[in-house]
């Protein structure tokens, strides 16, 4: 228990989570969806709990940082199919978007700065983030869209096809993806 309460200390020190051992890289942009690489292919959705007593995980988590600066410029040049780690506070949560493929919506302030980002995470292919509410800190991985609103990240999932490289939401310890 005192590990994990450490953690989660160094977790809220830090303000972000471990970002599934890939860290985005800030030097290079302009990745597109082609250059990525699948990173999980199973079929079914998971929601892994983070071991968050080991001290490694620990250290990794402490020494990874959210890279919010990448949303940000992604914005201002109005670029798409980016990918980007964030960490930031629910401002609100929408409702769920049940038409076609479907998908739990929530619109975060970014950390270290006043902008906000939708999050569209697909609960067909993940599971839905239970007890999500506005306050509520979480980190995402994702594809981000450039929208006059400040953009959507979505893909914050698995691809069951393999075509895609897969994304997560670490809210209260849990991994959805």
């Amino acid at each position: 228990m005192k590990k994990l309460l450490l953690a989660i200390g160094v977790i809220a020190l830090f303000g972000c989570g471990e970002q599934g051992g890939q860290t985005p890289n800030p030097q290079n942009t302009t990745q597109t969806k082609q250059d990525q690489q699948p990173q999980n292919t199973q079929n079914k959705p998971k929601a892994s709990n983070e071991q968050a007593g080991d001290k490694d995980k620990a250290t990794q988590q402490a020494n990874v940082s959210c890279h919010n600066e990448l949303i940000i410029q992604s914005f201002k040049n109005q670029q798409s199919n980016i990918q980007v780690g964030g960490c930031g506070t629910v401002v609100a949560t929408l409702a769920d978007d049940n038409e076609g493929s479907r998908h739990q919506k929530f619109i975060v302030r970014l950390d270290g700065y006043s902008d906000t980002v939708l999050i569209a995470h697909n609960i067909d292919l993940a599971p839905y983030v239970k007890g999500l509410k506005k306050g509520d800190n979480l980190s995402f991985y994702g594809e981000y869209e450039y929208t006059d609103k400040g953009g959507v990240v979505h893909w914050t999932h698995h691809d069951p096809a393999g075509r895609h490289q897969g994304g997560w939401i670490l809210f209260n310890g849990q991994k959805y993806e």
